[in-house]
């Protein structure tokens, strides 16, 4: 009878420890209320459209608006590094910008965001670039964005980014 109890007791600790593992990720847990997450949501959502159009009507400029300065900050494209901090997305940016005549960015319609607290969402969405080159090479881009957004005394910023596009999805005019 005694390891029967031992038995069971041991039973409803291992479920509650599973259940406890299993619900790590769940956003309910983090005490975000259903209107915050709303609230976050609907920001980073308000965040994204900006960022497509004003990247779309300023070029490779905006870019410093939108992602952060900071040193955590990185950013990778098909799995290789290109920007190991804010400093680094800064002089890219620069030559972008020596480089880059125009750019037109397009989020697809499947934006999803997935608040973490009040000041982080993660971001995926698919994509459509258009890039147009000083010397007027234009290179038409579809792939997917993901990103981590923070919102600082700057606003809504990119902490990290990835740009992931399938090997044929770069068409060259």
């Amino acid at each position: 009878m005694r390891s029967m109890r031992f038995s069971i007791g041991a039973n409803v600790v291992a479920l509650f420890l599973m259940g406890l593992t299993l619900n790590a990720g769940d956003q309910s847990g983090r005490g975000s209320s259903t209107p915050e997450v709303a609230a976050v949501t609907h920001a980073v959502q308000e965040f994204m459209a900006a960022v497509a159009k004003d990247v779309s009507a300023q070029g490779p400029h905006a870019w410093r608006k939108y992602l952060s300065q900071e040193h955590a900050f990185f950013m990778a494209s098909n799995g290789q590094l290109v920007f190991e901090s804010g400093e680094a997305a800064e002089q890219g940016i620069r030559a972008l910008e020596q480089s880059i005549d125009h750019i037109s960015l397009q989020w697809g319609q499947n934006l999803h965001v997935d608040p973490l607290s009040d000041t982080l969402a993660q971001v995926g969405v698919p994509f459509h670039e258009t890039l147009v080159e000083k010397k007027g090479k234009q290179v038409s881009v579809d792939g997917y964005f993901t990103g981590l957004a923070q919102h600082n005394d700057a606003g809504w910023q990119f902490r990290s980014a990835h740009w992931s596009v399938p090997p044929a999805a770069t068409v060259q005019h």
